[in-house]
C-alpha cells in the first residue's frame, strides 16, 4: 500500500512505436503543374507551394474520382482509426 506522492512513485511505461510508415516522394513534372486558370474538371486541385507567391500552383494529375489524383487522395482521406490512433500517440508523447 502506497502513501503521499503516489503519481511520482509510478514507473513509466515504454510506448512501443508501430513500423514507422514510409511515404514514397512523389515528383510532380513541371508540365502537369497548374495555375487556377489552368485548372479542370479532371485534374487534381492538390495546392503545391506558398498561395501568395507567383510560383503557387496545383497538381493538375489526372483524376479518376473526386478532387485529388490517387496520391494526394491518400494523403487526404485518411482512415478515421488511424487518424485517431495517431492523435492519441502525440498527445500521450506531452
Amino acid at each position: 500500500m502506497m502513501h503521499g506522492a503516489t503519481a511520482l512513485a509510478m514507473r513509466p511505461e515504454a510506448i512501443v512505436a508501430d513500423e514507422p510508415q514510409v511515404i514514397e516522394s512523389v515528383v510532380i513534372p513541371m508540365s502537369l503543374r497548374v495555375t487556377i486558370v489552368e485548372l479542370r474538371e479532371s485534374m487534381c486541385r492538390w495546392p503545391l507551394g506558398d498561395p501568395t507567391s507567383a510560383e503557387f500552383r496545383y497538381c493538375g494529375s489526372p483524376t479518376q474520382s473526386g478532387p485529388y489524383c490517387a496520391h494526394h487522395g491518400g494523403l487526404a482521406y485518411q482512415p478515421t482509426d488511424s487518424r485517431r490512433r495517431d492523435r492519441d500517440r502525440r498527445l500521450a508523447l506531452r
